[in-house]
């Protein structure tokens, strides 16, 4: 018999064009109780994985013979996606084969069992018996060898050798018996009439049974219950019932599975449910079902994730018009998947949303980008997803700004020293004097993390300018951020640009009027002059060099706590199609950091907290949660939320000089138009002078500090600032702006306007 079955899969008269995946390999039984050996193979056009069943004509009876041309025929008509697949078959004087679907005998499926897999196949064997019973079909071999479960973990009917309708010719009818473990009480005695569903539902009682212990060796056995589930007990008890009539149909057996959280009333079952019915479900439901989806996969089997729910989720996103909404369970079962298979299924789609339009959508894909930005290539991320990022730089929406920086320390190390150089450096620095606080600390905090991998050129020209520029930022987290920089990153400086271009700005916050600054500049300047005292002068030069910046980099917090939360959700509230919420939330401790230095390894060590830790006065009692916003913003005492008089709001961020720090008239930092350093920012040490107040009159983003004559002195003994650039024009003010409680904050760099080179 073997030798015969070795024949066929061989090829030669009759054989079919697929091949044995072992070759060599004897096909296997599917039970004592099937006449069909089984084995996988392929096709030897396409490679397409299928099963291959045989059977060995000689070796069995003429009954056997008719049941197995019954079953090709059988499923040959019977198309529904809970019977097994038909491909092919051929049959020759020796043998018959058969070719379906890929497809695994159930008793190898459970040996890694999931109850709730095992809940959804009950379910789908319920409902194939439904569907026969509906078209007046029987089919009389139901038992653990005649279910399969295909490679999406569905399981489904075959053993179709006895299926019959009820309206065949009874000369027709196969007379190969049912074994005689599985027949119903009443074929054995007196014959009670029965419901046409009653012999079926009588073997679905016995395969409930094989499925939680084994073989059913006997028909007595049926009444050892101890393996059942509790919540199924009921419904089981009531198909293995003498009495033919009372037997449940198969659509009251799911009905009653499913009523008061018995067996197939769980999470598994529910959600393929909803899935299979989605489009008959309002968008509030289709929304909060996706909401929940992510926190339940975990539970789910992960073959029906990747297999049954990742394919709807997918169609849902490209034809259903799910939006961000789906990202989330989305990218969840994108991680149980394979590198080569997660780009050919979810980085299609990841493109997709780079490329829309709707800022939610935006949001929650930069928001999600650590759970997927390990799959891009370089190439593509700098061909085709960074021009579409780069839009958010430049959005009207400041949440989509903020997002879009901090987006950027998961992207810098596929990006191209090109781009950097020439693109992304350029939007840090507009970024810098942006009008919303939180944007300009986030950004300072962005650029000391990526530095590692900026050129040494690049580094030289634009670190040294950008920082220094932070220090005279009148928004004291702002300058807090730039302390923070300078110290993590400070290695990459030599000793003569440390003495020149950074420590007398350092010096100056000494005597901040905000105490968290004052002690950040003051450890800052002990540190720097151990390092002159030590006589370590050169720079580091290396690229994506490990430093104390990227070391560190946990420790660095994204200003969310009060300063970027109020001014997120006032401005996604204003804004339509914008979800509201924290745009800057997370601790950015799922950023991709480089690797790790050996020097100033605990240069951040009391850096924690971030910029927006401490309150700008220790005179301040410590303030409640409720009130903690209000506190750490409001240095004026008036209650608004920002510090500062009222009639100074409309005023320049960075006093008179529009353009920022510098000559720049391209907001650049440095003198150089477009380019980045230049030494003009040498010579500005301190805050700018003002046309119209002095300098302890500064402004801030729509509001000001108090003002401070003790920083004017300490500016005016470190440096003469040099007179605002001629050049620049004149600023209007700039409407619009957004509202904090009862005050409006100014739209532009605190409502004026650069009047060239915005």
């Amino acid at each position: 018999m073997f030798s015969r079955l070795t024949s066929m899969l061989g090829g030669g008269a009759g054989a079919l064009p697929y091949v044995q995946v072992d070759v060599g390999a004897v096909p296997e039984r599917l039970g004592d109780v099937s006449i069909w050996s089984h084995t996988e193979g392929t096709s030897k056009v396409d490679g397409t994985p299928v099963s291959m069943f045989f059977f060995d004509i000689s070796a069995n009876s003429e009954d056997q013979l008719n049941a197995a041309r019954n079953s090709i025929r059988r499923m040959k008509t019977l198309r529904h996606p809970s019977f097994i697949r038909y491909i092919d078959s051929v049959e020759t004087e020796k043998h018959i084969q058969v070719v379906t679907e890929r497809i695994t005998p159930l008793s190898q499926y459970l040996e890694d069992r999931n109850i709730l897999a095992i809940s959804w196949g009950l379910h789908q064997v319920a409902k194939a018996i439904g569907f026969l019973v509906d078209s007046q079909m029987t089919h009389n071999n139901i038992c653990l060898s005649s279910i399969v479960v295909d490679t999406t973990g569905e399981w489904k009917l075959g053993g179709l050798e006895l299926l019959r309708r009820s309206t065949d010719d009874p000369n027709d009818v196969i007379k190969m018996p049912t074994p005689v473990k599985y027949q119903p009480p009443e074929k054995k005695g007196a014959v009670k009439k029965g419901h046409p569903w009653s012999d079926d539902m009588w073997g679905f009682g016995c395969l409930i049974w094989e499925v939680f212990n084994g073989e059913l060796p006997r028909p007595e056995r049926l009444t050892d219950v101890d393996y059942i589930p509790k919540k199924l007990l009921a419904p089981f008890v009531k198909l293995i019932g003498a009495n033919p009539k009372s037997r449940p149909s198969p659509q009251n057996f799911i009905a009653e599975a499913r009523n008061n959280g018995r067996y197939l009333d769980n999470d598994y079952v529910n959600a393929t449910f909803f899935l299979e019915e989605i489009n008959l479900k309002s968008p509030e439901e289709v929304s909060a079902f996706y909401k929940g989806l992510p926190a339940l996969l975990d539970g789910f089997p992960r073959k029906g994730c990747i297999r049954k729910i990742l394919p709807q989720l997918l169609q849902a996103f490209n034809y259903g018009g799910a939006g961000s909404a789906v990202l989330g369970p989305l990218f969840k079962i994108g991680s149980y998947l394979e590198t080569e298979e997660y780009r050919a299924k979810i980085v299609p789609c990841v493109i997709k949303l780079f490329s829309s339009t709707d800022r939610a959508t935006r949001i929650s894909l930069l928001r999600s980008l650590h759970l997927f930005i390990e799959h891009l290539q370089e190439t593509l991320v700098s061909e085709k997803i960074f021009p579409q990022l780069a839009t958010g730089f430049t959005d009207s929406v400041a949440a989509m700004r903020e997002e879009t920086v901090k987006a950027m320390l998961l992207v810098v190390p596929k990006l191209t020293h090109e781009i950097i150089d020439n693109q992304l450096l350029r939007f840090f620095a507009k970024l810098q004097m942006d009008e919303t606080p939180s944007i300009r600390v986030n950004t300072t905090i962005c650029l000391g993390k990526i530095a590692p991998y900026l050129t040494p050129e690049s580094r030289d020209r634009v670190l040294a300018s950008a920082f220094v520029r932070c220090l005279k930022d009148t928004f004291n987290h702002a300058r807090g951020a730039g302390l923070m920089a300078i110290k993590a990153t400070q290695h990459f400086f030599s000793t003569a640009d440390l003495v020149r271009k950074i420590f007398p700005g350092v010096i100056a916050l000494t005597l901040d009027p905000d105490e968290a600054v004052k002690a950040q500049a003051l450890a800052l300047a002990r540190g720097m002059l151990d390092r002159i005292e030590n006589g370590r002068v050169e720079a580091d030069t290396s690229v994506s060099a490990v430093s104390s910046a990227s070391k560190n980099a946990s420790s660095w917090s994204w200003a969310s706590s009060a300063v970027s939360m109020a001014l997120t959700k006032t401005v996604l509230k204003a804004t339509s199609g914008v979800q509201a919420g924290s745009a800057v939330g997370g601790d950015g401790s799922s950023r991709r950091k480089p690797p790790d230095h050996e020097e100033d390894e605990d240069d951040f060590e009391d850096a924690e907290t971030g910029p927006t830790a401490s309150p700008p006065s220790s005179k301040k009692a410590s303030p409640t949660k409720s009130s903690r916003l209000q506190v750490q913003m409001d240095d004026d005492g008036d209650g608004d939320g920002w510090g500062g008089d009222e009639e100074d709001d409309d005023k320049s961020d960075y006093g008179d000089d529009a353009g920022g720090w510098g000559n720049d008239d391209d907001g650049g930092w440095g003198n150089d138009k477009d380019e980045w350093g230049g030494d003009d920012d040498d010579a500005a040490l301190g805050p700018p002078p003002s046309k119209e107040k002095s300098s302890a009159q500064r402004l801030s983003v729509g509001s000001k500090r108090e003002p401070v004559t003790k920083r004017e002195s300490v500016t005016t003994s470190a440096s003469t600032p040099k007179a605002p650039p001629k050049d620049m024009g004149t600023s209007k003010p700039r409407s619009g702006g957004i509202k904090l409680g009862k005050k409006k904050v100014g739209g532009g760099l605190g409502g004026k306007k650069i009047a060239k080179g915005d």
